[in-house]
């Protein structure tokens, strides 16, 4: 019985603590008061901040770069950045500060907070924060939207005016920078592009004075060339046939005018009478020489015959002698001989020009021939000229699009 009443004496119940509770309720109270006092006195002499936030979007440009090619491609992070520290320097921010009248000397607890230097207070005050794409496709997911500009001041309307004439500063200051930028870029390429026409230029004349150094050796005219060779080749061919024609006819002249000169170198029927004052008609050595003077006489009569015919032709192709040729064949005037040699020296004739012709078209033929054999070379060096002109002009085209 001691035992068991001494061991439930030593634990404590309910009633035990109440009692302590009851003891020591002012070491408990008074600090939670005195904790209250402190945050309610703080908070009552803290000094009030509001804060106001400006949302400012950034767009590329909508019109399709086929149309319209931009000349400002400055990535748009690094726009911000060097705009925030343009518009956060020392001078931008004394000047509205002077103008919001901020940041006056204060006393009590406020003056505690402050650094003495209002622009660095200001700076504290100000914040910038980049708003990035949360879109759910991931095609532009992590792509730079937008930035927050937020100013706390001691009042709403101070915060709200502050934080609108930033917000006014950066959309001027990129205005600005943008067209800073852009004149910059377009004065540079104004440059670049009088450069590229004046090299473009100086590479156009080089073509130019290539091609008519060359002319007649140019690629483009090799196609031209060949025709005219192989025209000239037929036309040697068919001189050269009516030359050998001519040749033929000379010696076919030739021929008849020895005969009919072989005819008449003897006098047969002196002969024939010679022989007849000593024999008879039928004498054999009679008989033979008058077959002889008719084989002579049909002879002659066939020459005279085919060479009349051949002046004929000839005159009837030259419309001028014809009338007169053919009135000295009618009264007799032109004798067979006359006609031969008349005719072998039209044939002479004839044949100096078909060979002063042929010299012609050899010369010419040569000529194209070594137009062709350096059309690889001249092709080759124009090659070589044309790839500056092209690469100006290429150069040239792209500065006069941007």
């Amino acid at each position: 019985m001691i035992d068991e009443s001494s061991q439930d004496h030593g634990l404590p119940n309910l009633e035990d603590y109440w009692a302590t509770v009851r003891r020591r309720r002012w070491w408990m109270l008074l600090p939670m008061f005195l904790c209250w006092a402190v945050v309610w006195t703080g908070g009552w002499l803290w000094p009030a901040s509001y804060q106001s936030e400006g949302l400012i979007l950034l767009e590329q440009q909508k019109v399709p770069e086929q149309y319209v090619v931009p000349n400002v491609t400055a990535d748009l992070q690094e726009r911000v950045q060097s705009m925030t520290q343009q518009i956060l320097s020392r001078t931008r921010l004394q000047t509205v500060i002077d103008r919001f009248h901020l940041y006056p000397p204060s006393h009590g607890l406020s003056s505690l907070l402050q650094t003495g230097d209002a622009v660095e207070q200001m700076r504290k005050d100000i914040t910038i924060d980049l708003v990035r794409s949360d879109d759910k496709t991931g095609n532009h997911r992590g792509e730079l939207t937008a930035f927050k500009i937020g100013y706390s001041a001691r009042s709403p309307e101070l915060a709200q005016q502050v934080n609108s004439e930033l917000t006014s500063i950066f959309i001027d200051e990129n205005l600005k920078a943008q067209q800073q930028l852009s004149e910059g870029t377009t004065a540079f390429l104004d440059a670049q592009l009088a450069e590229a026409r004046t090299k473009l230029e100086e590479q156009e004349a080089k073509v130019q004075a290539f091609k008519a150094a060359h002319i007649g050796y140019l690629p483009s005219q090799l196609e031209g060339n060949v025709q005219i060779l192989s025209g000239l080749q037929v036309q040697l061919q068919a001189n050269e046939r009516a030359r050998d024609a001519e040749k033929q006819q000379k010696l076919y002249l030739e021929s008849l005018q020895q005969q009919y000169q072989s005819a008449q170198g003897t006098d047969l029927r002196l002969e024939l009478a010679d022989l007849r004052a000593k024999y008879t008609d039928d004498y054999p050595d009679i008989v033979h020489l008058k077959e002889k003077i008719a084989e002579t006489d049909k002879l002659k009569k066939q020459i005279e015959a085919e060479v009349a015919s051949k002046q004929k032709t000839h005159n009837a192709s030259d419309n001028n002698a014809a009338p007169a040729a053919a009135e000295q064949v009618e009264r007799g005037a032109t004798t067979t001989v006359m006609q031969i040699e008349s005719q072998l020296k039209s044939n002479q004739l004839e044949i100096q020009n078909y060979e002063k012709r042929e010299r012609d078209l050899e010369s010419k033929i040569s000529t194209y021939q070594s137009r062709l054999n350096l059309t690889p070379a001249t092709e080759e060096e124009l090659a070589v000229i044309s790839r500056g002109y092209d690469e100006s002009k290429s150069n040239y085209v792209s500065l006069l699009q941007k």
